[in-house]
Parts: structure tokens; C-alpha cells; sequence
């Protein structure tokens, strides 16, 4: 997940959200005691990849799914300022590669790992800090990655 990011011309496996800050819409004072409502709007981007429609699209519903629970959790709780959204694992590229091979019916060997060296840019992992989402929000994702490659597999 990105904070107000361009979306980088790779998306990578799994997909990308990008939450765009947006602004503060009205703030209305709300009286005795004092306090005040703030409605702000971001906006949400969500892109996918995948070869067929039908796997962009399951690929789609999945994310969907869990930005939803993850909001409506940060919504009920009581935590402030900034929290970041992911699975806070960050398997390596070979790792995701393997497993969607399986998920095909694929023979891992024809995965010429190291092949090409990594270009400027590349990373071999990202991975989110997910510390207060789990402990102050208490969420975890729905799913596993190896269930998203599974369903993206499917697809």
C-alpha cells in the first residue's frame, strides 16, 4: 500500500492500493461539549494484474475485501494518526513464483531463476509495517499470500 504515490509502471504480484490523502470536504462545530466533525474524503486506487479479465477481476474482489474489513476495523477502533495497511510478511519474488507455479500445475523448473540481475529500483522484498494495525487495531488480513496467489491461480 502507498501513501499519495504515483502508480509505479509495475504493479506487483498481489496488486496495489494507493490511498490518495484528499482533503478536509466541511468541519462543523458540534456544541455543549465542544467538539467538532470533520468529514474528509481520500481516495482509494486499486490496480491489479492479471492475464484474463476473470483473474483481474478475482484479484480485484479479494483486495476489495480486505480494504473494506480493514477500514471498517480502523473506523470502529480508537487509534490516531497513521496506520499502515498490509500483510506486514514479505515473501521473496522466488518464493511468490514457486507457489504460483504450483498453483498452475507448473514445473518449477522451467523458473530460470537469476537469469537477469535486478535492475536499479528493483527490490527483492517490500513489505509493510503492520505493528499498530495488528496490536492497536487488532486486524490481520482475511487471507494468506499464498491463498491470493491460489485464487489469482484459479482465476
Amino acid at each position: 500500500m502507498l501513501r499519495s504515490e504515483t502508480v509505479p509502471q509495475r504493479v506487483p504480484p498481489g496488486g496495489l492500493v494507493v490511498v490518495r490523502d484528499g482533503e478536509t470536504v466541511e468541519e462543523t462545530p458540534i456544541l455543549s461539549p465542544l467538539a467538532w466533525q470533520i468529514e474528509h474524503r481520500a481516495e482509494v486506487e486499486i490496480t491489479v494484474a492479471g492475464a484474463t479479465p476473470a483473474v483481474r477481476n478475482t484479484l480485484l474482489d479479494a483486495l476489495l475485501v480486505d480494504v473494506g474489513a480493514t477500514i471498517a476495523a480502523l473506523v470502529r477502533s480508537a487509534v490516531v494518526g497513521p496506520v499502515n495497511i498490509g500483510t506486514g510478511i514479505a515473501p521473496a519474488l522466488r518464493e511468490v513464483a514457486l507457489e504460483a507455479a504450483r498453483a498452475l500445475g507448473a514445473d518449477p523448473a522451467l523458473l530460470p531463476f537469476g537469469a537477469m540481475p535486478l535492475r536499479d529500483g528493483d527490490s527483492a522484498v517490500l513489505m509493510s509495517e503492520v505493528t499498530r494495525l495488528r496490536d492497536e487495531v487488532g486486524f490481520t488480513p482475511g487471507i494468506t499470500w499464498q491463498e491470493g496467489v491460489a485464487r489469482f491461480a484459479i482465476g
